[in-house]
C-alpha cells in the first residue's frame, strides 16, 4: 500500500470526524455532469443554439460575442430565439402536453425545452456506478441537507424522504425546518417556469440573494458545508458566499476555516488526494476553506459513512416540523401525532414529553431561552405571570445575558423589583452627548452613531433605503425622537416572519435584540 495514500486517506477522515454533526452537501453541475452525463450551462446553451441554427458552426460562437461572455445574457439572447422561432414553428423542439400546458399559462417555451431536455438524456453513467451507490448511501443517512443549483432532479429521485423546495420564492416565503430538505435556489425542471437562466432571472435572484444570505446563515454557521461539481471561480457560488460572509467578522469567518469545504477533481489520473487550507477572496472578503482535490469520489463517500446520526434525519425533520406547526396553530389539540415508519427506531428509543401552561413546574420556568424572552416583549408568548418570570426565569437569563428587556414585565408585576429596576437603568456613559436611548448602546455604538447624522431620518426612510439586513443595524443609529414605537414594532413583526431564524444569525442577532430593548424601553419605560 502507498503510505502516501494511506496518510492523505486518514487526514480526509480526521476532517470528517471533527464534524459536530452530519454536513450539508452544496451540490453543482459538476456531480450530474459525473454521474449522469448532464450538461454544464455552457454545454447546455451550446446544444440549443445548435437547434436553433444546424447548418451554421459558428453561431454559438456569434452570441458569445454578442453577450460579451455573460451566460445570464447570453442565455436570454437565445432564450428569446427559441421562443419566437418556438411559437412559429412547434416543430423545432416537440413538447409534452404538460409543458404546452405550462406555455399556455406565461412560461418560456425554452424553459420547458431545457426542462425537457435534461429530463431525456439523464443516464447513468457505468464508469462511476461503484462510487454512486456509496453516494446513494451516505444522502440516505450521513447528510443533514441538500443546497443545489442544478435543474435537474438527480439528487431528489435518490432522496425521496427529503423535502424538496423549487426555487427562490419557495425558500423566502417557508418555514424551513433546515433539516431533511432539499433547496434547488436556481429553480427545477419539475416546474420550468422557476428556472434561472437569463439576464432578468439572474437580475430578480441578485436583488433577493440577501434575503436568501439571511434565510441560509443558520445553515452555514451550524453545519459543516461541502461544497462538489463547483468551482470558486464560478459567478452564483461566489455571489451566495460572498452574501453570507459579509453577515459575518473576522472572528466568525475563522471558526467556518475547517467548515467550509472545497471538494474538487484531480486532473491527474494518478494523482492522490490533495488536501490543503486556502484563502478565497470574494469581493475582498477572505474565506478561509479547505481545499480537496481527489480522483476516486468514494474515499470521501467513505470517510463520511463515518458520521452516524444519534436519529435519523427523515424523523428529526418530522418532529421538528410538527412541533413547529403546533406552536403556530391557534387551533387547540389533544394529541401531535408524527407518522413514523423507521424500523431502525425501538419503542424505547424516544420520549417527547409536552404539558400544558398552567401545569408546568419552576422547572419550566427555568428552562426558557433568551429568545423566549425576547419574544415575549412583542407577542406575549409565554404563558406566565411577570412576577413568575421575573422571579424565576430573569436571575439565570440574567447571568448569561446582562441586558435583558424587561420594563414591559416591570409594568405587569404586582411586586417591585428594585435590583432588576437598577440593571435596567444604569446611567449612560459618560458622553454628555448621548441621549437617554442610548444607555442602550456601548461607547462605539454611541460614536457610530454621532457620525451618522441621521437627523432627518426615521424608521420608515431606513427601511424604504437599505435591505432588511442593513436597516436592522442602521435603525439603532437614529436620534430618539425619530424613533415611532408603532413604526419600530411594525418593522420588528416583518423581520421575524421574514427571517424566523434570525436569533441563531450572528450579527444581525445582535442589532435586532438591541431593537427589541429600544422597542420596549420606549414603550413601557420612559419616564
Amino acid at each position: 500500500m502507498n503510505l502516501q495514500t494511506e496518510s492523505t486517506k486518514e487526514k480526509l477522515l480526521n476532517i470528517v470526524s471533527s464534524f459536530n454533526t452530519t454536513p450539508f452537501l452544496f451540490i453543482g453541475s459538476g456531480i450530474t455532469r459525473r454521474y449522469c452525463n448532464l450538461p454544464s450551462w455552457d454545454l447546455l446553451l451550446e446544444y440549443f443554439s445548435n437547434l436553433l441554427n444546424p447548418n451554421n458552426e459558428f453561431a454559438y460562437a456569434n452570441y458569445k460575442r454578442q453577450a460579451n461572455n455573460d451566460y445570464s445574457l447570453l442565455g436570454s439572447i437565445i432564450g428569446e430565439e427559441f421562443d419566437n422561432q418556438w411559437f412559429s414553428n412547434q416543430d423545432l423542439f416537440e413538447m409534452s402536453t404538460t409543458s404546452k400546458d405550462f406555455i399556455k399559462q406565461g412560461t418560456s417555451p425554452f424553459k420547458c425545452a431545457i426542462a425537457e431536455y435534461l429530463q431525456g438524456i439523464m443516464l447513468h453513467n457505468p464508469e462511476y456506478e461503484n462510487e454512486e451507490l456509496l453516494l446513494k448511501e451516505v444522502l440516505a443517512n450521513n447528510i443533514s441537507g441538500i443546497i443545489t443549483t442544478n435543474y435537474d432532479t438527480y439528487i431528489e429521485d435518490m432522496m425521496p424522504d427529503f423535502k424538496t423546495y423549487v426555487s427562490q420564492k419557495d425558500l423566502l416565503f417557508s418555514s424551513l425546518q433546515q433539516l431533511g430538505e432539499i433547496y434547488k435556489i436556481h429553480g427545477s425542471v419539475s416546474d420550468p417556469n422557476t428556472i434561472i437562466i437569463n439576464k432578468a432571472d439572474y437580475t430578480k435572484f441578485n436583488e433577493q440573494s440577501k434575503y436568501l444570505a439571511a434565510k441560509l446563515l443558520t445553515i452555514f454557521i451550524e453545519y459543516p458545508i461541502i461544497f462538489m461539481g463547483y468551482s470558486l471561480s464560478d459567478p452564483n457560488i461566489r455571489k451566495i458566499i460572498s452574501d453570507i460572509a459579509a453577515c459575518l467578522d473576522t472572528k466568525a469567518l475563522e471558526k467556518l476555516s475547517n467548515r467550509f469545504i472545497m471538494i474538487t477533481r484531480a486532473k491527474d489520473e494518478d494523482s492522490d488526494i490533495k488536501i490543503q487550507l486556502n484563502q478565497y477572496e470574494v469581493n475582498q472578503i477572505h474565506i478561509p476553506m479547505i481545499n480537496i482535490e481527489l480522483r476516486n469520489y468514494g474515499d470521501l463517500y467513505e470517510a463520511l459513512q463515518t458520521l452516524k446520526p444519534s436519529v435519523p434525519i427523515k424523523l428529526l425533520r418530522l418532529y421538528r416540523e410538527s412541533f413547529y406547526e403546533h406552536t403556530l396553530t391557534t387551533t387547540k389539540v389533544k394529541n401531535i401525532l408524527v407518522n413514523i415508519d423507521d424500523t431502525h427506531i425501538k419503542p424505547d428509543d424516544l420520549v417527547f414529553t409536552l404539558s400544558k401552561p398552567g401545569t408546568r413546574s419552576l422547572l419550566g420556568l427555568t428552562g426558557i431561552d433568551t429568545k423566549d424572552w425576547y419574544l415575549n416583549i412583542l407577542y406575549d408568548t409565554l404563558e406566565f405571570t411577570a412576577d413568575d418570570l421575573l422571579t424565576y426565569a430573569y436571575p439565570k437569563l440574567y447571568k448569561a445575558n446582562n441586558k435583558l428587556p424587561a420594563y414591559k414585565l416591570l409594568t405587569e408585576a404586582t411586586h417591585s423589583y428594585p435590583e432588576i429596576e437598577d440593571n435596567l437603568n444604569t446611567k449612560v456613559s459618560e458622553n454628555t452627548e448621548a441621549e437617554d436611548i442610548d444607555k442602550l448602546l456601548n461607547n462605539t455604538l454611541i460614536n457610530i452613531k454621532r457620525n451618522r447624522n441621521y437627523t432627518n431620518d426615521t424608521v420608515q426612510t431606513i427601511v424604504d433605503t437599505y435591505p432588511t439586513t442593513k436597516a436592522i443595524c442602521e435603525i439603532q443609529y437614529l436620534p430618539q425622537d425619530n424613533i415611532n414605537i408603532d413604526e419600530l414594532y411594525t418593522f420588528l413583526d416583518s423581520v421575524y416572519h421574514e427571517i424566523p431564524d434570525i436569533f441563531s444569525a450572528p450579527i444581525i442577532s445582535t442589532a435586532f435584540k438591541r431593537l427589541i430593548r429600544f422597542y420596549d424601553w420606549l414603550k413601557f419605560g420612559r419616564s
